[in-house]
């Protein structure tokens, strides 16, 4: 009995915390050079109405450096009260922060000034302190690593993992035309001739900074398809959005966007936005009627005062209070949901996600505003995004019956990003046969998500199902994301001499200086056979503090591989009374117990550890097998029994618990 079983599945939460077949690969961009950028003052002569829309706009104000230092109060590192100049702003509405230099790092401080009320005010208000991974001084306030890339143009973040030290790189302060165009410097030198890309696909522009995503490398050119520079998160498996694909934590608008069903259509961000002012094309009702006003497809157009049931010119009959509620972020941010979602009070009875009618009439139950809906609109509210958000709560519910509905759902489902969405959720029963050939067939779909999310669902099964290396088609996508994916799927069976382990390699290596990067290199290292070089690692990543104990199951995970389970106990025990509601703590201080122990009260422990976790998910399978050794080590023969019968009904296909049913001497 090891801790080693855990390491997938801990390197990919981990791995969401940074933040998600074609023919042959494409080329890996070249680094930017600095001579080929030009500035955004070089455009303004050809383009003037172009660049005075710009310059007035969020982008161009994105960061700044200050007239004058910035004088502000806060707690450092220790503990104490000091001031701190800061000479750079980020944003300019309806929040500005500020950046504090420390050494090489940046670090991007808790107090902000809200400009329209023109006061001082936390980001936070939740008492981080020093130490912790959110506070300012900490990693997740690093300026370097996780904001000056879309706050900035052409940045390089240039971490030197021997010294945690940055020597980190901008061509311009703000996001600035080249920033959606490209380097711009022969454009301008021969007036023009040279073409600059324009955003062809303007969600794809707009998505590397407008989506919850990982970097995949230290940078990229703005034309480069976002799977081949990020890998981007869609709901799933965690909490992070709602089942119906409404934001949840900060998600940003991407992901939802894609999950809508003008997405689907064809609308894109220019649509609705201008490009360079970024401002709305029209205000209020008007945005959404330059289309809906006619008849569209099958959609008919819509007529107000009928649709919306509210008094006209109200709130209440505002197209984005209904379809694109608000989010409020960092205390003073605002954020509209961009999955055009329909108010359903339904699904907040029977799946807790909100909906818009209650966000305003919050003095009234959701049975209240069902009755409305039901009355208003009939079978209409019967819609796609229903069954998907059922199955998909479904699947997060950790039902092991639910895999049979989904997989049937999936082979009818037309809308693509809900079925790249979908697939993903599969990676609840990698064990399932059915399951498998589902997510092997979803490999070679056309749309690149969908594969995308089929690797990440495989996991270490693709290298199962593609035993001979390299022969995925994985390895030969189109997309570098993909491949990554697939290279990290196949552990310690990865041909380094492959092109797809190069390209891992680039991406974690770029992502070791935040603790979730530098615990997915501890695992790289482990797959390397180099348990001890592992463990290094994530004792420096501990010190940089964490939100969560993902970094203490990944340390007790490598110390035990490195041949210390005694000192990997210890720091089990102290970490479950930290965080005493997180299931796969106790399992794995279930499985220290039980790999230390030689005594009945050594095991009975080790199972009091393993009940503590299925209390806390008693639909983990592998937890009821690992509580039924331990029973069967005391010979308690019927609590091994019942324990082994519980495992295979949530996995019938558990060849362990099978052996094990079976190795219980006759009663």
């Amino acid at each position: 009995m090891t801790l080693r079983d855990s390491t997938f599945v801990v390197a990919t939460a981990l791995l969401a915390i940074l933040l998600a077949c074609g023919g042959e690969p494409s080329g890996t961009t070249e680094p930017l050079s600095a001579s080929a950028w030009a500035g955004s003052d070089s455009c303004r002569a050809c383009h003037p109405n172009e660049w005075e829309a710009w310059s007035a706009s969020n982008h161009a104000h994105a960061e700044k450096l200050l007239d004058e230092s910035q004088s502000l109060t806060a707690t450092n590192k220790e503990g104490h009260q000091i001031k701190f100049s800061a000479s750079r702003s980020i944003g300019v509405e309806p929040l500005v922060q500020y950046v504090i230099e420390e050494d090489s790092k940046g670090q991007v401080a808790q107090r902000a000034w809200d400009p329209k009320k023109e006061e001082w005010f936390d980001i936070f208000e939740d008492g981080r302190q020093p130490g912790d991974w959110g506070h300012w001084t900490g990693r997740g306030m690093n300026w370097n690593s996780m904001c000056a890339r879309c706050h900035n143009t052409g940045f390089e973040k240039n971490w030197d993992s021997e010294t945690d030290t940055y020597s980190s790189t901008i061509q311009e302060y703000g996001v600035t035309c080249e920033a959606c165009h490209g380097p711009a410097k022969q454009h301008a030198l021969d007036n023009g001739k040279t073409i600059l890309g324009k955003a062809a696909d303007a969600v794809e522009a707009c998505a590397p900074c407008h989506s919850r995503r990982g970097e995949l490398t230290e940078s990229s050119h703005p034309h480069d398809h976002l799977l081949d520079a990020f890998l981007p998160e869609l709901p799933g498996l965690s909490e992070t959005w709602y089942a119906d694909g409404q934001i949840r934590d900060e998600d940003y608008e991407w992901a939802s966007f894609r999950l809508s069903r003008m997405s689907e259509a064809g609308v894109t961000c220019l649509d609705c936005h201008d490009p360079h002012s970024g401002q709305k094309k029209y205000q209020g009702d008007a945005l959404c009627m330059q289309c809906h006003a006619e008849t569209q497809g099958e959609i008919l157009p819509i007529q107000p005062d009928s649709h919306t049931f509210h008094l006209s010119e109200s709130e209440g009959s505002r197209c984005v209070n209904c379809h694109m509620p608000t989010t409020t972020y960092m205390q003073r941010d605002p954020r509209h949901d961009h999955s055009f979602s329909v108010p359903d009070p339904h699904l907040t009875l029977e799946l807790g996600i909100p909906n818009a009618c209650n966000r305003c009439h919050d003095d009234q139950s959701a049975e209240w505003a069902d009755s409305f809906t039901t009355e208003w609109y009939g079978a209409k509210m019967n819609r796609p995004i229903r069954k998907r958000a059922k199955l998909l709560s479904e699947a997060r519910s950790g039902n092991p019956s639910a895999w049979p509905p989904l997989l049937s759902h999936l082979a009818n489902e037309t809308h693509s990003t809900w079925k790249a969405v979908l697939v993903g959720a599969l990676e609840a029963w990698p064990e399932v046969p059915e399951v498998q050939t589902a997510l092997t067939h979803a490999l070679k779909d056309d749309e690149e998500l969908v594969r995308f999310q089929a690797v990440r669902a495989l996991g270490p099964s693709l290298s199962e199902t593609y035993p001979i290396r390299n022969h995925s088609p994985s390895f030969s996508d189109s997309f570098k994301g993909i491949r990554v994916e697939a290279a990290r799927s196949f552990g310690p069976l990865l041909n380094l001499d492959t092109e797809p382990a190069k390209e891992l390699v680039e991406f974690l290596t770029h992502n070791r200086d935040q603790p979730a990067g530098a615990a997915a290199w501890s695992t790289w290292l482990r797959d390397r056979n180099l348990p001890l070089d592992a463990v290094a690692e994530l004792e420096r990543a501990r010190t940089w503090g964490t939100e969560g104990p993902e970094l203490d199951i990944a340390l007790a995970s490598a110390l035990d591989a490195a041949g210390n389970p005694k000192k990997a106990q210890v720091l089990l025990e102290s970490s479950v009374k930290r965080s005493p509601n997180n299931f796969h703590l106790w399992f794995l201080l279930g499985l220290a117990r039980g790999a230390n122990g030689s005594s009945f009260a050594d095991f009975n422990s080790a199972a009091f550890a393993m009940e503590k976790a299925l209390e806390l998910a008693p639909t983990e399978g592998r937890i009821w097998y690992n509580l039924g050794i331990l029973r069967l080590r005391n010979k308690q023969y019927p609590a091994a029994k019942t324990a082994f019968e519980e495992a295979l009904k949530l996995n019938p296909y558990d060849l362990d618990a099978q052996d094990a049913l079976r190795s219980i001497p006759p009663q």
